[in-house]
C-alpha cells in the first residue's frame, strides 16, 4: 500500500494528539497523588543512603513513600528525637540518622530499648563489688570483698571492723576491740583512755639498769601494743624511790628509761624518732616514800602520749 504525503501529514496527526492525551493522563495522575518519579521534594535516587522526605506528613501515612520496608538505612530529615518523632520506620535494626554516617547506636535518636542481646548497659560499679555507685556507701571497696546491700564489707561480729580485716571474726558482742577487731587489753585501754600507760612490775638490777628476765613478759605485750599505733609519739618516763640523792636517782632513772627504749626498738618495728626517754627521778611521786609499798609504787616505767589528739580521731 502506498502513502502519498497527504495521507502521512494525517496518521502524524494522530499519532501526535494521542501521544498528547496519554502525557496529559498521567501527568493529571501525578498531581493527584504526588507519584515519586514526579515530585521534587526527594532525590531521584533509590532510598539506600538515608535519603530524607520532605514535608510534614509522617511515613506511616505518606502515600509517597516507597512500598518496601525501610531495614536498612532509612531515615527522617527532623530534628525531633526519634522516641518523639512518629516519621521513624517500623524496624529500627539498622541504618542510619539524618546524616547518613551516624551510626544508630551512638544516635540521640536511637530507640529506648537496645536490640535484644546486644549492647546491654549496665550502672557504673566503679569498685566491681556488684552494687552500683549510686546505691553503694563504700565505693571504695577492694576487690573480691563480700559485701552488703549497701556495698560495705560485711562485719558479722558487729565490732566496727570488717570482715576483711578482723582477725577475730567472733569476738562476743559488745567487747571492745583493737585496731585488728580482736578483744582490747587492759593496758591498751589505759593507753588509750588516759594518755598514759603505768608499769611497776618492771625490775632492774640493783643499783644498775639491766632489765631483769622476768619482765621481759611485760614490755613484750607493751612492744606489741605501740606497733599497733605507729603514728603515736611516745615519752618514756623513769621514776624512783627517795632512797639515795637526787643527782643519783635522776641518773638512773635515765639510764632505766633509756633501757627500756632500747629494748623495745630493738625487737618490735617501732621508729626511734616517734620516742625519747627521759629520768624523773624522785620528782614525781605517786605513793607516800614511808612505806615499803609506796616506794616500790614510785620505782616505775611510764609511757606517755605526747600526741594525744591522735587518739581521738
Amino acid at each position: 500500500m502506498k502513502w502519498n504525503s497527504a495521507t502521512q501529514r494525517m496518521v502524524v496527526c494522530w499519532c501526535a494528539a494521542a501521544l498528547g492525551l496519554c502525557t496529559g493522563a498521567l501527568r493529571a495522575r501525578a498531581d493527584a497523588v504526588g507519584a515519586w518519579h514526579e515530585d521534587p521534594r526527594r532525590p531521584s535516587a533509590t532510598l539506600t543512603e538515608g535519603a530524607p522526605v520532605g514535608g510534614a506528613d509522617p511515613w506511616h501515612t505518606d502515600a509517597r513513600r516507597p512500598n518496601a520496608a525501610m531495614t536498612n538505612n532509612a531515615s527522617v530529615s527532623s530534628a525531633d528525637p526519634w522516641r518523639q518523632d512518629v516519621r521513624r520506620p517500623d524496624d529500627l535494626s539498622g541504618g542510619s540518622d539524618d546524616s547518613g554516617v551516624t551510626p544508630w547506636r551512638i544516635d540521640d535518636r536511637r530507640p529506648a530499648a537496645w536490640p535484644k542481646g546486644e549492647h546491654q548497659v549496665s550502672a557504673a560499679d566503679s569498685d566491681h563489688d556488684g552494687v552500683s555507685d549510686a546505691d553503694d556507701r563504700c565505693p571504695d571497696t577492694p576487690r573480691g570483698v563480700k559485701v552488703d546491700a549497701n556495698g560495705c564489707p560485711g562485719d558479722k561480729d558487729h565490732d566496727g571492723i570488717a570482715d576483711d580485716k578482723d582477725r577475730c571474726p567472733d569476738t562476743p558482742i559488745g567487747t571492745r576491740v583493737d585496731r585488728n577487731g580482736c578483744p582490747m587489753s587492759a593496758k591498751e585501754s589505759e593507753l588509750l583512755d588516759t594518755g598514759t600507760l603505768r608499769l611497776e612490775n618492771v625490775y632492774f638490777d640493783s643499783e644498775k639498769s639491766t632489765i631483769k628476765s622476768e619482765s621481759y613478759a611485760v614490755l613484750d605485750e607493751v612492744g606489741e601494743i605501740l606497733a599497733k599505733w605507729p603514728e603515736l609519739r611516745i615519752e618514756i618516763g623513769g621514776h624512783t624511790d627517795n632512797m639515795g640523792t637526787d643527782s643519783y636517782n635522776r641518773d638512773l632513772s635515765e639510764a632505766r628509761a633509756a633501757a627500756v627504749l632500747d629494748y623495745l626498738t630493738g625487737k618490735f618495728s617501732l621508729r626511734k624518732d616517734q620516742y625519747t626517754s627521759k629520768g624523773y627521778g624522785e620528782t614525781k611521786p605517786i605513793a607516800s616514800n614511808d612505806t615499803s609499798d609506796g616506794r616500790a609504787k614510785n620505782r616505775r616505767v611510764e609511757f606517755k602520749v605526747l600526741n594525744r589528739e591522735v587518739l581521738r580521731k
